[in-house]
């Protein structure tokens, strides 16, 4: 799917309810996600802020590695936790680990 422009609002929405409710770890499951724009981009930076805020996290899940390229180019891999799609990944995840197969934020693999 896409995070833009025309579904970044519902997204942002959901987010909103769910801090709102008193989450405070969040992973967002982002295996289906082909593409993303700035609003996408905004959302997640948005709801990141909020729940820092209150003492939160939200954490990417399964990012392709096509999108992560994107998020590396906005600075958002220094800003994001990533979890890989492994069900047997270890829990928490390291920090800053870039999904299988993605580039580092160095560029390298």
């Amino acid at each position: 799917g896409r995070l833009d422009a025309m579904t970044a609002p519902a997204l942002e929405a959901r987010l909103r309810e769910l801090i709102a409710a008193g989450c405070r770890l969040m992973v967002v499951d982002m295996a289906a996600l082909q593409y993303v724009s700035s609003s996408g981009l905004r959302v997640l930076l948005l709801a990141q802020r909020r729940l820092q805020s209150v003492g939160g996290r939200l954490m990417l899940r399964a990012v392709p590695p096509n999108v992560w390229k994107v998020l590396c180019l906005a600075g958002f891999d220094r800003i994001f936790s990533s979890w890989p799609a492994d069900p047997a990944a270890p829990w928490p995840p390291a920090p800053q680990a870039a999904p299988s197969g993605a580039p580092s934020p160095s560029g390298a693999r």
